[in-house]
């Protein structure tokens, strides 16, 4: 909130703050959402106010309040959306509400990357590119609440792949070293948040480059069960093509 002065960078604060609060009981996690409430409410300065309503989109990304308290900060968003005049502050309450009811009973394993944090601060989607074996790619909107599953099961719409194929195919992890050799690579697990994934990715890429290594990871879709089809069904007919000479090659 900038309250006191400081040497460290507003988001050296949120990710300290998340450290501690994350896996920690439930009443720590209410005294983290009150307090954040209690600097909103009715704070005199406007950017104070802005950085407040930032933060408590950042702690709804994570982590879900106590049952009670759940509904009554639900009560007062729904409050602000029907009486604030202030657009932005109207906005801003609309994203936490959808986010507190999509993570509510979700559980985090890592603390949000830089990356989310800023696109949770814009309230910008984030736009990630997913590959298929051909090298082509198509870019997919992820959130805090996207599972891996979210994010295959949307692909798979979208490129008008049939629905009832989404249970044969699976979203891999591609970990690429500087000379784009592959070094590891693993089949992403469906019920995983995948920003929970994307953190560890940033956490590995800044270890790399302290060695003076480039790293960077790509997620592939990929036919993880072959299944009888048709000469007419073109999708299915070029993944295997391409998977299957890909794995002779």
């Amino acid at each position: 909130m900038l309250d006191r002065k400081t040497s460290k960078k507003p988001i050296d604060h949120i990710r300290k703050h998340l450290t501690i609060t994350m896996n920690a009981p439930i009443s720590i996690k209410d005294e983290a959402y009150i307090q954040v409430l209690k600097q909103i409410k009715e704070n005199p300065d406007e950017e104070k106010t802005k950085r407040g309503w930032n933060f408590l989109a950042i702690l709804s990304a994570c982590y879900s309040p106590s049952l009670s308290l759940y509904y009554s900060i639900l009560n007062y968003l729904l409050y602000e959306i029907k009486h604030n005049e202030d657009r932005n502050i109207i906005r801003r309450a609309n994203y936490i509400f959808i986010r507190l009811v999509k993570v509510f009973g979700k559980k985090r394993k890592n603390i949000p990357s830089n990356n989310e944090i800023t696109h949770i601060e814009n309230m910008k989607t984030m736009m990630i590119p997913v590959y298929f074996f051909s090298e082509s790619l198509v870019y997919m909107p992820v959130e805090s609440y996207t599972t891996v599953k979210d994010l295959k099961t949307n692909l798979m719409k979208k490129m008008k792949f049939s629905q009832n194929k989404i249970q044969f195919y699976c979203l891999e992890e591609i970990k690429l070293k500087k000379d784009k050799d592959i070094s590891e690579e693993r089949f992403m697990i469906e019920s995983n948040i995948l920003c929970d994934d994307f953190s560890l990715w940033e956490k590995q890429v800044n270890e790399g480059n302290k060695n003076n290594e480039s790293i960077d990871f790509k997620i592939y879709l990929k036919i993880l069960i072959y299944y009888q089809y048709s000469e007419n069904d073109i999708d299915t007919t070029t993944m295997t093509y391409i998977q299957v000479r890909l794995f002779i090659t």
